[in-house]
């Protein structure tokens, strides 16, 4: 099954805007008109952060009233972010379960009845970084600021796990390669790794060696389920929807070339202006406005085939109906045919959207 959705990928840089916000309330450090660079604190506060609690017993899968065997740390002992706190030995030498803290903190309480640890978080100064090079257009007051930077943008269908930024990593040698754990060697650590497929194993080799994140073209749907349930993995973003196809030549063209680039992914929408999980790589500031882009599909734009056993491709726009007619699917729409491995296809206009306007 191959399922994409309507979103943006665009391989040219263009202007967008992204809110920096504190969890808590602070002091905002920049005003408006302030051009800013990537690791420019932009605000400070101390975040009031309630006590976390961990399902111990579902982390191991045991019943909860056996969870406490389990436990490395007592009442009082300090953990640190992603540490262990429990573990147990997987079935026939299989890798082990393991649930691990959340935060930084104090192991606060150990609820028996429930297989739950309650931990509380450390309370220290927060300083929010820019992450984007740009100019502040707008401050919201106590909580961080608007941040306009010109960008390669590639929205995608699905994702999981926070705000992280490194430098862009193309690994394989097509955009529709498969991800290997024998590809992960030392040189990926803290990098944002762009590939065409990935599984649920070489995510978590991806999450040993430190990868920040990855951004993959595709993935098997029964894959990205058992991805949700790891215990640990980097931030994913699934760029071009689910099946086998991986990422279309234009985005591996145009998203691969930025290679060493610092690049964003941002897994859960954290940004408010973020509709979808994103792959973001600034290109700092614009001397001047950017052109507007006439995007309307006509013959000689590219454009993603988004929906039907064709999706997720890429492929140029041969005619454009004037009225609407029947298609395959019995339904009447406006239609276009592309040119699609050299065979001409008739597809409704409401499935596809705009890559690349018309050249010229």
């Amino acid at each position: 099954m191959n399922a994409a959705a309507i979103r943006p990928i665009d391989i040219r840089p263009v202007r967008v805007r992204r809110s920096r916000l504190l969890d808590g309330e602070g002091r905002v450090l920049v005003q408006v008109g302030e051009i800013v660079d990537e690791r420019q604190a932009i605000a400070r506060g101390s975040p009031h952060r309630e006590p976390v609690i961990v399902d111990v017993a579902a982390a191991l899968g045991v019943r909860p009233r056996e969870a406490h065997q389990y436990l490395r740390h007592r009442v009082g002992d300090r953990v640190g972010l992603d540490q262990i706190i429990a573990a147990r030995s997987g079935p026939l030498g299989l890798r082990p379960r393991v649930a691990r803290s959340p935060v930084a903190g104090t192991i606060q309480a150990v609820i028996e009845i429930s297989g739950e640890v309650v931990i509380r978080p450390d309370v220290g100064e927060e300083i929010l970084q820019a992450l984007f090079p740009g100019t502040v257009v707008s401050v919201v007051p106590r909580r961080g600021a608007t941040i306009e930077t010109i960008t390669l943008r590639a929205a995608g269908l699905a994702g999981v796990g926070r705000v992280v930024s490194g430098p862009l990593l193309p690994l394989g040698d097509g955009p529709g390669h498969l991800l290997q754990a024998a590809q992960l060697l030392p040189m990926v650590r803290d990098s944002i790794i762009l590939v065409g497929q990935i599984e649920a194993d070489v995510v978590v080799a991806a999450a040993v060696a430190r990868v920040a994140g990855i951004a993959a073209g595709t993935c098997r749907p029964e894959e990205w389920e058992k991805i949700l349930r790891l215990d640990q993995r980097p931030t994913i973003v699934v760029l071009e929807g689910f099946g086998q196809t991986g990422l279309s030549p234009l985005a591996w063209d145009g998203l691969g070339a930025q290679v060493g680039h610092r690049a964003i992914l941002d897994g859960e929408c954290k940004h408010p202006e973020a509709v979808w999980p994103e792959l973001l790589i600034p290109r700092g500031t614009a001397a001047g406005p950017l052109a507007e882009e006439e995007r309307e599909i006509c013959p000689g734009a590219l454009v993603r085939l988004c929906s039907g056993p064709l999706a997720p491709r890429v492929a140029p726009v041969i005619r454009v109906s004037r009225f609407p007619s029947r298609l395959e699917s019995g339904l009447e729409h406006p239609w276009v045919e592309v040119l699609l491995d050299g065979r001409r296809q008739r597809v409704s206009l409401h499935a596809v959207e705009l890559v690349a306007p018309a050249p010229g």
